[in-house]
């Protein structure tokens, strides 16, 4: 049997899991697990972003879902193949050039639907009155497909600071410090399903918690909606705001703030959609609280942690809310994550929808 034979099968059992685990929470927050499959993504290929270790000149590691470390060249299949380029170019110098220009590691970041990647190179912070300006140099020069770098020890960045992707047929920009969704395979597929679904609502404005570069709210949402987004990463804000002007959205508003505190002093109107899409350890229980005090109309909650999705969907279902639709897509393959899109809408609002 085949390496990707044994894939193919541990796969298989992985999702099978994964379906089990979903199918046994699904009955607690009021949805029979009839009405949802997961999506499943290809087992080969499927991440745009991967981080690998330099030990020594005969010793770079990547990590294997699977396997866990492993010599590099045996993680590049989960890799697009210019991003597995990339990847064994920049080893190749960092090998030939590591007495001069010590790298103890580097992440790598490529764009969705676009043939570019970034890297993000770790060098100890005890080199930080060496420069890297010539090697960086020699990166952008040689590495393909490379559009940026940076050394965060030494506080300096190279080339472009943002990724372009380019998704439904529309440009985005993320900043290299910015979290972007990293499956190629899946993300138009569950983008779509918000963007049908919302477009069936009738609500005037819309707030984004936890709203990244604006990628639900800005590709999503009708272009007549007004938008207010919220993160706590001011890298993500900007590359939201930057997204909002390129795709001329006048009327959509990016703040750098804390979730609990926007929602202690917003007054939104009653007929508003609300998009959560929380970090993995999900919603603390104070922005639940909060979020049900205003009482929106409609709430669409994004999750990738099935704990998350029975923790704070279980609280809105309990306090009045009913699910619409609910969507499973494996954005994360060989791993216990699974994307979740849940649609939800108060009691009262169902003759508005």
């Amino acid at each position: 049997m085949s390496y990707y034979d044994e894939l193919s099968r541990h796969y298989e059992r992985s999702l099978a899991e994964k379906t089990k685990k979903l199918h046994q929470i699904l009955p607690a927050i009021g949805y029979s697990a009839d009405k949802v499959k997961i999506r499943p993504s290809p087992f080969q290929e499927f991440r745009l972003r991967g981080k690998f270790k330099v030990y020594t000149s005969g010793k770079v590691m990547g990590t294997d879902p699977v396997k866990g470390e492993v010599p590099y060249t045996q993680a590049l299949w989960i890799f697009p193949s210019f991003i597995c380029q990339a990847v064994r170019r920049t080893v190749s110098l960092i090998i030939l050039h590591r007495r001069e220009w010590p790298v103890d590691g580097f992440e790598i970041k490529g764009a969705h639907q676009n043939k570019e990647v970034f890297l993000i190179l770790a060098v100890k912070k005890s080199r930080r009155g060496k420069s890297y300006d010539a090697f960086a140099q020699l990166l952008l020069k040689e590495v393909p497909c490379l559009a940026g770098v940076a050394i965060p020890s030494q506080k300096r960045v190279y080339g472009a600071e943002y990724i372009s992707h380019f998704v439904l047929g529309e440009r985005l920009l993320s900043h290299y410090q910015a979290f972007f969704q990293v499956n190629p395979h899946l993300l138009s597929c569950f983008l779509s399903q918000i963007k049908r679904e919302v477009r069936t609502l009738n609500f005037q404005e819309a707030y984004d918690l936890y709203c990244g570069v604006g990628l639900f709210s800005l590709l999503c949402l009708p272009p007549e909606k007004r938008i207010i987004g919220i993160d706590l990463n001011s890298y993500a804000i900007n590359s939201a705001r930057l997204n909002a002007l390129n795709l001329s959205r006048a009327t959509a508003y990016f703040f750098s703030q804390r979730a609990e505190e926007f929602l202690a002093s917003c007054s939104p109107r009653p007929d508003s959609l609300w998009i959560i899409n929380p970090p993995r350890q999900g919603c603390e229980s104070k922005v639940i609280k909060q979020l049900l005090e205003l009482t929106p109309s409609w709430i669409l909650f994004v999750s990738c942690s099935l704990v998350t999705l029975k923790k704070n969907v279980f609280s809105l279902v309990k306090n009045g809310y009913e699910i619409m639709s609910l969507g499973a897509y494996d954005q994360f393959p060989f791993s216990p994550f699974l994307e979740t899109v849940t649609l939800m809408r108060r009691g009262e609002a169902k003759s508005a929808a």
